[in-house]
């Protein structure tokens, strides 16, 4: 996803972005305000300078979550990493045979609650429901920055398909337009909507979908569906869109059309992996 086009959405309701920055300290002035003292460095991380933002009421500081895993694992031979993540396999096997570890503690860099009751569930499966394969793909998991507006994704992205299919077999689709809910703004008031569709491979399976713009956490839930179940882009060209939605972008995005090109399959029928290409 392009994140300059979401940036500049938030740019214009007067949010300031300062990439590559680190914050060093963070002073109490003589008025009461507060100033942060920051590294700002270039994007090729060659040059680093120093600069004061001022005049601020409060400050938050996100830095994430650690895992509660000390103060009772340390005579255990379970394998945590340097962050204190509990490190699994991809059937929540600990380096331990028989103890599982599930959710936020692990090292899966998933910490939403949905994906810990899915691996549970299917851990549960697993050992009691006579499912010996049941695993959660978490590279297939749909989820959503609740920002404004939301970023809605699933799948690889881009620069993470090309890693792992080469840039020889990855195809990238990608739209932009207005949502006609801004449609009676001034032409510079106007947030864009952001599409990008990613496959691989002759067929043209989809691997990933992302979408950054007004209804994106609602509609990347129903495409997930696609992903998980190995869709191609002509199935998604062979659906009739619905209009006027954002979401009739996925399902047009050109070249449309092709018809010697589509691989039609019966319904319910297992894809087959994605042919590579040389």
């Amino acid at each position: 996803m392009d994140h300059k086009n979401y940036i500049n959405c938030k740019c214009r309701s007067g949010v300031q972005f300062v990439p590559h920055s680190g914050v060093q300290s963070i002073r109490k002035e003589p008025d009461g305000t507060l100033t942060i003292e920051a590294t700002l460095t270039t994007e090729d991380g060659h040059t680093t300078t120093h600069h004061a933002f001022r005049g601020f009421d409060a400050i938050v500081m996100a830095v994430g979550r650690t895992p509660r895993t000390s103060g009772f694992m340390e005579h255990t031979t379970i394998i945590r990493n340097e962050k204190g993540f509990i490190e699994v396999d991809g059937q929540e096997n600990t380096s331990v045979p028989g103890v599982y570890a599930i959710g936020d503690v692990t090292n899966t860099g998933w910490e939403l609650t949905p994906v810990a009751i899915a691996a549970g569930r299917r851990l549960a499966d697993r050992l009691f429901g006579g499912e010996p394969d049941a695993c959660l793909h978490y590279h297939q998991i749909p989820t959503v920055v609740f920002s404004h507006p939301p970023i809605g994704t699933v799948g690889y992205t881009e620069p993470d398909a090309v890693a792992k299919f080469g840039p020889s077999n990855v195809k990238v689709y990608t739209s932009s337009f207005v949502n006609l809910f801004y449609s009676m703004l001034a032409p510079e008031n106007k947030p864009k909507t952001a599409m990008k569709l990613i496959c691989v491979g002759k067929e043209e399976t989809v691997v990933g979908m992302h979408v950054a713009g007004m209804g994106a956490d609602e509609m990347i839930q129903g495409f997930g569906v696609a992903v998980k179940m190995g869709a191609y882009k002509s199935d998604l060209d062979n659906i009739v869109a619905i209009h006027p939605t954002a979401s009739e972008e996925f399902v047009t995005m050109a070249p449309w059309g092709k018809i010697q090109d589509r691989i039609t399959l019966p319904f319910g029928t297992a894809r087959p992996p994605p042919t590579m290409l040389e």
